[in-house]
């Protein structure tokens, strides 16, 4: 199986504009298996069909709001972040356009996955307020293809953004709805601030903080 060979490890770089599509698609496939997504897209064909849009939304943002990195050549990893709480750090302003595509996506989702969608929403931003302050970074995504999970790359992936936390004398801040990632991001640095059970425990998600220090 791939993800038990020993495979050498590429180089990281900025993603560009031309990428996006092939980066969330990436990104797609690595979140199918989230609790978040489990929890708002409980059918398999919904939830390979609308992640993916998700991922392309978060990695769009990346290019006005933060940064986004990727594998060089065939993308088989990527990691969106973005600086909060840094005074003139630009912040999104929703507008029309942004309420129109709210109601278009409601529609595609139906009541119940917008319902649950919502409902994970305002965790994240809840956990957010409650376990940080300041300016920080936000890891928002990170995700390896799953034919190459288990062979480091999420680990290069997460190195790029603590080498940039340190040099910036940052604290690192993420959100994860899914209990294996926990120790991933522990071994790292990382500390469990807040557990949060989501609509009666049908979803839970955790809140990590990570204060700056040498990668």
């Amino acid at each position: 199986m791939a993800n038990q060979q020993a495979i050498a490890l590429p180089n990281l770089a900025p993603l560009r504009r031309e990428q996006i599509n092939e980066a969330a698609y990436i990104l797609g496939r690595a979140f199918q298996t989230d609790g978040m997504f489990i929890y708002v897209f409980p059918d398999e064909r919904a939830r390979a069909r609308h992640v993916p849009v998700i991922m392309k939304s978060g990695v769009t943002y990346a290019f006005t709001y933060g940064q986004a990195h990727v594998t060089q050549g065939a993308i088989h990893g990527a990691s969106v972040t973005a600086v909060h709480g840094r005074p003139g750090a630009p912040r999104p302003k929703p507008g029309r356009t942004y309420k129109l595509r709210q109601l278009i996506t409601r529609l595609k989702y139906g009541r119940e996955s917008w319902r649950r969608y919502q409902l994970a929403s305002a965790a994240i931003r809840e956990l957010h307020v409650r376990n940080i302050s300041g300016p920080h970074w936000y890891l928002l995504l990170l995700g390896v293809n799953p034919p190459r999970q288990g062979t480091g790359l999420g680990g290069l992936l997460l190195k790029e953004l603590l080498a940039r936390a340190h040099r910036d004398k940052l604290p690192i801040y993420l959100d994860t709805f899914k209990r294996e990632n926990l120790s991933f991001y522990q071994k790292y640095g990382f500390e469990v601030k807040q557990q949060l059970s989501i609509d009666g425990g049908k979803a839970m998600a955790w809140a990590m903080v990570r204060q700056p220090k040498p990668a």
